[in-house]
C-alpha cells in the first residue's frame, strides 16, 4: 500500500482505544509504529501484545528523551491532555510532524496556546475532528442487524 515511499517512524501517545485506530490505520499504510506511551501500565501492556518490539514510555518527556527518530507524533491523550505532549513534540525535532486527535482542545487557553503553536511550526501539525464516537452515528451502527450489511459508510 505504501508504494516506493519508505515507511516514516510514528510514535503514539495513547495507547487507549483512539490510539489503537491510529496505529492500526497506520499499520495498514505500512508504517513503522516505534514508540507507545501511556501513562496507564494496562493499556501499555495491551500496545505490547498487539505491537510486538515497540518501545513503551508511561510519559511523554520520557518518550522524546529516549525516542528514536521520529517523523510523526500522533497525540491520541484524554480530550484535555493534548497541548503540553504537542508542544514537547515540536520542541524535541525540527522536523517532526504531530497530529492531533479531536477535540483539538477543551478550554480557550488552550486555543490560545495551539494558536502560538501553530504559528512556530507551520505545516506540521494537524488534527482530525471526527464523528465516529457520536451518539447518531453509534445509534445508526447499532441498527446494522436490523438494517442489514453496510456497503460504505464514513465520518468526517
Amino acid at each position: 500500500m505504501n508504494g516506493s515511499r519508505n515507511p516514516i517512524n510514528v510514535a503514539i501517545l495513547g495507547a487507549g482505544d483512539g490510539g489503537r485506530l491510529n496505529w492500526r490505520a497506520l499499520q495498514r499504510l505500512e508504517q513503522r509504529i516505534v514508540a507507545v506511551c501511556d501513562n496507564n501500565e494496562d493499556a501499555l501492556r495491551k500496545a505490547t501484545a498487539e505491537l510486538p518490539g515497540v518501545k513503551t514510555y508511561r510519559s511523554h518527556a520520557e518518550l522524546f528523551c529516549g525516542a528514536p527518530d521520529l517523523d510523526l507524533v500522533v497525540v491520541a491523550t484524554p480530550d484535555d491532555a493534548h497541548l503540553a505532549p504537542a508542544q514537547a513534540a515540536i520542541q524535541q525535532s525540527p522536523d517532526v510532524h504531530v497530529f492531533i486527535e479531536k477535540p483539538l482542545a477543551t478550554d480557550f487557553e488552550d486555543v490560545k496556546a495551539f494558536c502560538v503553536l501553530l504559528q512556530s511550526a507551520p505545516g506540521r501539525i494537524h488534527f482530525s475532528e471526527n464523528q465516529s464516537f457520536t451518539y447518531p452515528v453509534q445509534q445508526a451502527l447499532g441498527l446494522k442487524d436490523e438494517l442489514g450489511p453496510f456497503l460504505t459508510g464514513g465520518t468526517y
